[in-house]
């Protein structure tokens, strides 16, 4: 039985064809998020999903706000507004990929069950988004196993502690323990949230100043509350002073700040300053004006590319010679799974989802140096089996990937089927298929 019938197949391509205008790289984009969407409707029931989507368009503020504390709000929004909001293409390929995954799973596994599971679950209360993207990593754990030739099995959730998947192969059984690793570490949500901090307290000096000013600030060192001050101070020091141009020391910190347009002088967006180089800059914050709405846009790269009246343009970029690891908090969640196997099936394949930065490379071979070691002490964890995903841009398409990389513990007291095995080791080359396609 397939999820979509050939009637809402049909309004779904015209629909998109409709909004595409002829441009078939925009109508492919439109039809595989159109379907996406139905099919997500369709198996998760009608009440999870306008619950996950509530509050989808934001109220437009019709008068800029009076400073820029809503920077430090941190807004918890279900996981469909939160992926659909912002009209990001990466966010939309995730929405396709979890419903490419409900649909290769449906009718070869149990996934109704996990679903209801899911979704009686997420009753009460609104949704939330980490638990969702647990639940998305199970479906993508289980629709790689799927892929290759293996009977996947959901198991339902219980009083006593259990794995979450159960493979089956004709030379015998194991099972899989998931864990989803958060994008950000402890650490990291640290760094980050003083650095919006020095961000907002900048901005909203500027603000009462009536200035407009690029900011940036570099810490050769890892930032720690009491240097918020500091850096704070020097930028405010030289706003009072109206500083056209200034760079200043303090320690391992340094703060350098450009004048730019006077207050409320209208200018052309393609006269924004050069941007921050996204690739070093660990965090940045701005804001602009038109004459009649305020903008509050996340990609002010796009803005500075076409021709806009704005003012009040400010910018606060900071840039850090500290590179944090993610190594020993992946290592550490491999033991977290593993004592969640051991506590469960007894023995069984750790399955993790990363996220890496920009040394995603050195990283992972760190990861991997670490491993042996690490599992030694684990006979009962069969492997592990390690879960990136990418962004994949071919032409005007945009889809999700996911690079694996599988290591077999030498150590383990109970093999895995040989056929099981095998099977993880192949590399996975499954074409995309539309979503549409039966």
């Amino acid at each position: 039985m397939t999820i979509l019938t050939d009637e809402e197949k049909r309004s779904i391509l015209f629909k998109a064809q409709s909004m595409a205008g002829g441009d078939k790289g925009k109508k492919w984009n439109l039809q595989e998020l159109g379907a996406a969407l139905r099919i997500i409707e369709k198996t998760l029931g009608r009440k999870w999903y306008q619950k996950s989507g509530k509050n989808l368009i934001p109220k437009k503020p019709t008068s800029p706000p009076s400073n820029y504390d809503f920077l430090l709000e941190k807004q918890k929004l279900p996981p469909i507004t939160a992926l659909l909001r912002g009209g990001l293409p990466e966010s939309y390929a995730r929405i396709v990929q979890f419903a490419s995954f409900i649909k290769e799973l449906w009718n070869q596994t149990n996934i109704e069950e996990k679903i209801r599971e899911y979704e009686h679950q997420e009753r009460r209360g609104d949704i939330s988004f980490d638990h969702f993207n647990r639940f998305f990593f199970e479906l993508k754990v289980a629709a790689f196993c799927k892929r290759k030739g293996l009977s996947v099995y959901f198991i339902p959730k219980q009083q006593k502690t259990t794995p979450d998947l159960k493979l089956t192969s004709p030379q015998g059984t194991t099972y899989i323990e998931c864990k989803k690793k958060d994008p950000q570490t402890k650490l990291e949500k640290e760094i980050s949230d003083r650095y919006q901090k020095i961000e907002t307290m900048i901005l909203n000096n500027m603000n009462k100043l009536k200035l407009n000013y690029f900011v940036e600030i570099t810490f050769d060192k890892e930032i720690e509350d009491v240097d918020i001050t500091p850096a704070v101070t020097i930028a405010n020091q030289n706003f009072l002073k109206k500083s056209k141009y200034f760079k200043e020391y303090l320690g391992k910190i340094s703060v350098e700040g450009k004048q730019l347009t006077d207050y409320n002088v209208v200018q052309s967006s393609k006269n924004i300053p050069e941007l921050p180089d996204i690739s070093i800059v660990q965090h940045f914050s701005w804001s602009a004006e038109t004459p009649h709405v305020p903008t509050r846009s996340s990609d002010l790269f796009k803005l500075r590319e076409i021709d806009v009246p704005i003012h009040n343009v400010r910018i606060v970029a900071i840039y850090s010679s500290f590179k944090h690891s993610k190594v020993q908090s992946i290592l550490n969640s491999v033991k977290d799974a593993s004592d969640q196997l051991l506590k469960s099936s007894g023995y069984g394949i750790v399955a993790i989802e990363v996220s890496l930065g920009k040394n995603a490379q050195a990283e992972l071979q760190q990861v991997f140096d670490g491993l042996p070691t690490l599992v030694e002490s684990m006979p009962h964890v069969s492997a592990v089996i390690f879960f990136i995903e990418q962004t994949w841009e071919e032409g005007e398409f945009i889809n999700k990937r996911t690079i694996f990389h599988g290591y077999v513990n030498p150590s383990a007291s109970k093999k895995l089927p040989q056929d099981i095995e095998v099977a993880l080791k192949a590399s996975d080359t499954t074409p995309y298929r539309s979503l549409l396609d039966d």
